[in-house]
């Protein structure tokens, strides 16, 4: 999960978080607003807490993106064990892990600006079950990326995940930077696979409720009298409340073209995968993340993309 988050979440969060419920305007004019670069303990335990209390949409997340792995080693004629994943903005490793335990990668680097989140990571991350991943702490993007920086990073990589990442830019310029970025981690021909706020069509997209109150899903979006326009879109889930950035799928596959990428695809409705038999969902679990989902009104979405 990427680390520009506004949490709303504690009162560990510093004081002038609360300028997400006031001024606008003294949020853009101080940057040490709580696009805190760094989660607290206290936070990334409260953001564990809230996966684990929203199971049904979080394993529908991890089962998605599995799904889509398994389609890139079909078409592949490399196997798991000759290809190398970066999986940018990893939180507490638990795609890192996921992986590992799946497919059997030659090596999975996992990056992330929280110092904290790395840490939690590594707890959670036996080096004697996972040898194959390694934590970094980094800023996410940097301007300076050379090729030996890639290296020394155990780059370039055949896969990148990036879930949760490109939702955090703040403008377009910001999102290029980070497909630029995200671009020179990655060898030609190499696979992108994320999840992130957008939608074809804005008229679209719900403004407070998302679809039902049984989901326990609110966004609102954050322009002038609330008018559904590209930019930030305020979300809560169940008690986790957070600004992210929305764009729509035009804006996207425009910007991934400039940024060196192909086949931006944003999936269908039956290529979304809800938890599997070996998650903790129930049917009934599973029948709800597959309404969601498929909901025009959700701004959830998944998209892969292929580097040049």
């Amino acid at each position: 999960m990427y680390i520009t988050m506004y949490f709303c979440l504690s009162s560990a969060l510093i004081e002038s978080q609360t300028c997400l419920v006031g001024n606008q305007k003294e949020c853009a004019e101080n940057e040490t607003v709580a696009v805190a670069t760094q989660y607290s303990v206290d936070v990334a335990n409260q953001w564990a807490r809230s996966i684990e209390n929203m199971h049904w949409l979080h394993d529908g997340h991890h089962s998605t993106v599995m799904s889509q792995l398994e389609a890139v080693h079909r078409r592949s004629n490399v196997p798991p064990s000759q290809m190398k994943v970066v999986d940018i903005a990893c939180g507490e490793g638990i795609y890192a892990r996921k992986l590992s335990d799946r497919f059997g990668y030659e090596r999975i680097v996992a990056v992330d600006k929280s110092r904290a989140q790395i840490d939690t990571a590594m707890n959670r991350t036996a080096s004697s079950r996972y040898p194959d991943i390694d934590y970094h702490q980094m800023d996410v993007p940097i301007d300076t990326l050379s090729a030996a920086d890639i290296e020394s990073l155990g780059g370039p990589f055949d896969i990148a995940l990036a879930n949760w990442l490109f939702s955090y830019a703040d403008s377009k310029p910001d999102l290029l930077r980070m497909m630029e970025w995200t671009n020179r981690l990655m060898k030609p021909g190499g696979t992108l696979i994320a999840w992130t706020v957008a939608v074809e069509d804005l008229r679209d997209a719900d403004e407070g409720v998302v679809k039902n109150s049984k989901f326990r899903i609110e966004q609102r979006f954050e322009g002038e009298n609330g008018k559904k326009e590209e930019g930030r879109v305020w979300q809560g889930e169940n008690e986790k409340e957070y600004v992210c950035s929305i764009y729509s799928f035009n804006t996207y596959e425009t910007l991934f073209e400039i940024a060196g990428f192909r086949d931006v695809h944003f999936l269908e409705h039956h290529e979304y995968v809800a938890g599997n038999e070996l998650s903790n969902c129930t049917r009934e679990e599973r029948a709800m993340f597959d309404e969601l989902i498929t909901w025009k009104g959700c701004i959830l979405k998944v998209f892969t993309a292929t580097k040049l």
